[in-house]
């Protein structure tokens, strides 16, 4: 690597730097600077190899395209900023505008794009991949395409290797917002909550928001196998995650009248999941694998083989659904606590006072009460962010399974 770079090397000494985009200072300042050796490098060696056997990947030369990525990665790892970003768009033209079949390369590129994106562009390229993953791999609503117009690199052939691949990066996502967690909620118990640690908060909403965005297109796809189960895994930690950054509405709280606004994107996002999810976990097949084994004596050695993989699948991912089941419960208790709070401490406000305290009597009256009512009050739950119709339809499910004489139909899985 070391010689590869010389050469970057010699090419600034020797003047022969030519594209603007790399060259944009008036004098080169700095003929060993390490940073821009590797410009150069990328630039005048990586880039020709890549683009010439990418071409070839599809037939011969697809483990000379992996080394390649490898190498870019190496070398950007200690990039930064909008140097690193400008090799991101690089790949992502690469992405849009070139047809490949190999999947490992395909699922190499797309990990390139995104690792040299930074946050919080990478989640915004990760979801329009997921959307155009969606329309390659089919739902119940649409067919499949053969490839798509946006990436084709996503394509037929591809598509179970990208969508391995963007699943992988949620699941370090959802692992960057657990610690995240953790880091606020000490902070927040020691009320040390200073504009960094907003900050922080802020952008762990944001993240969380954009995660439930990419998991949502996943949901509608005719996943298969492992694709399912680390799709259930992926759901049910990002779940525990949301119910957990829950508690930090309702804790006490230096400047909570500040955090509701940024909220309500994140809580918009994660209530749409949260009631698809509701019902993907329902429509799972309960007998299916009761009827499996009984057909097990009834076939032969290579057959019950595949049978038995099959059953095997399908108890991973009965396991899968019971956790994610879970942790929408858990995600459940969490809003109807911060929607009870929010609820109480909006009494408090209009009974504080006294002629005012009357002024707010037909506050109290059902009419007042309302959704439409509250979408006019800045100070309502509906205003900060929190969804009242849909979690309405939680409380009745509550309800409703704590009633036995009551209905027994019921959106969430109990």
């Amino acid at each position: 690597m070391n010689d590869l770079l010389s050469v970057a090397r010699d090419e600034i000494a020797s003047g022969n730097v030519s594209d603007t985009r790399w060259d944009n200072h008036s004098n080169i300042h700095d003929i060993v600077d390490p940073v821009r050796s590797k410009e150069i490098f990328i630039e005048k060696i990586i880039k020709p190899l890549l683009q010439e056997f990418i071409g070839l990947s599809n037939s011969l030369y697809f483990h000379e395209v992996e080394v390649i990525c490898d190498i870019v990665m190496m070398i950007t790892s200690t990039m930064v900023g909008e140097k690193k970003n400008l090799i991101g768009e690089w790949a992502m033209g690469i992405c849009q505008s070139t047809y490949i079949r190999n999947p490992e390369v395909a699922k190499r590129l797309v990990s390139l794009v995104i690792s040299l994106t930074s946050a919080p562009n990478d989640l915004l390229v990760v979801q329009d991949m997921a959307t155009q993953l969606l329309q390659v791999v089919g739902s119940e609503k649409a067919a499949p395409l053969f490839k798509s117009e946006a990436y084709t690199v996503i394509n037929k052939s591809t598509s179970a290797a990208i969508a391995n691949s963007i699943l992988q990066f949620i699941k370090s996502i959802i692992c960057d917002m657990d610690s995240v967690i953790e880091k606020l909620r000490a902070c927040i118990a020691a009320q040390k909550e200073d504009p960094k640690v907003l900050a922080l908060e802020f952008s762990l909403y944001a993240r969380a928001e954009a995660t439930a965005l990419v998991l949502t297109p996943f949901l509608q796809m005719n996943l298969k196998g492992p694709q399912t189960e680390q799709f259930m895994r992926n759901a049910a930690k990002f779940f525990r995650c949301s119910a957990q950054i829950l508690k930090f509405l309702i804790a006490p709280r230096v400047g909570k009248h500040i955090l509701r606004s940024e909220y309500k994107n994140f809580e918009q996002a994660t209530s749409s999941l949260y009631l698809a999810l509701t019902d993907f976990t329902a429509s799972k097949p309960g007998e299916q694998k009761v009827g499996l084994i009984e057909l097990q004596n009834q076939l032969d050695v290579t057959e019950r083989k595949e049978l038995i993989q099959k059953v095997n699948e399908l108890e991973r991912e009965s396991e899968c659904n019971l956790e994610l089941i879970a942790q929408l419960q858990e995600y459940r208790t969490g809003t109807i606590l911060v929607i009870d709070a929010l609820l109480r401490e909006r009494k408090r406000s209009q009974g504080s006072g006294g002629e005012e305290g009357k002024g707010n009597d037909k506050n109290s009256s059902p009419e007042a009460n309302s959704p439409e009512a509250a979408a006019d009050d800045p100070g309502s739950p509906e205003v900060v962010g929190i969804d009242i119709q849909a979690k309405k339809r939680v409380k009745t499910d509550v309800a409703a399974e704590d009633d036995p004489d009551g209905p027994t139909e019921s959106r969430t899985p109990g």
